[in-house]
């Protein structure tokens, strides 16, 4: 690509000369008739050469295109600068939408078990009870006796319950809050 842009460069130049030659030649002639003989011959002599001139026109188409280059260098640049940032601000919007779904589903599923816990234990009668040995062991009463053991002990509400029942030996052991009691039927 450089090298066709410097023949294209050269070309031009070299066409810049020959017209700037022509207009050069056509100048004496018609000066020739207007002025006298004397003041002609020292023209000729001050002017610069063709050739001269087709370098000067060169360097500065050289310039030139050196100039476009570093222009659009620089804007590349800044094009490159502005998609990263763009790219870091889509990641993070991505990020924080993410985050929030997250905590969305988490915020359902527990008001999903909340909603179930008040489901079986609040609106509807219904009584979990084991019989054995000749005896009845109501579940909500062995759960709300060990919550209360709980509470008595560590000064706070459970929120984590789970309770095993042993009928033969008499005793319900409890982990709430993974803190483990018991409790006798």
């Amino acid at each position: 690509m450089d090298a066709r842009k410097t023949a294209a460069i050269n070309t031009l130049a070299a066409e810049l000369a020959k017209d700037d030659a022509k207009k050069e030649a056509d100048k004496p002639a018609a000066s020739t008739a207007k002025k006298p003989a004397a003041s002609t011959a020292k023209k000729p002599a001050a002017k610069k050469p063709a050739a001269k001139k087709a370098t000067t026109t060169a360097a500065t188409a050289k310039k030139a295109a050196d100039d476009a280059k570093k222009t659009v260098a620089k804007k590349a640049s800044e094009a490159k600068k502005t998609v990263a940032k763009k790219a870091t601000t889509a990641k993070k919007t991505v990020a924080k939408k993410a985050t929030a779904a997250k905590k969305t589903v988490a915020s359902k599923t527990t008001a999903a078990k909340k909603s179930v816990a008040a489901a079986i234990t609040g609106s509807e009668k219904s009584a979990a009870i084991i019989q054995i040995f000749g005896k009845d062991i109501i579940v909500d009463d062995v759960i709300a006796k060990a919550a209360a053991d709980y509470k008595k002990n560590k000064k706070k509400a459970a929120k984590d319950i789970k309770v095993y029942i042993k009928p033969e030996e008499n005793v319900a052991y409890y982990v709430i809050d993974d803190q483990p009691g018991s409790v006798t039927l």
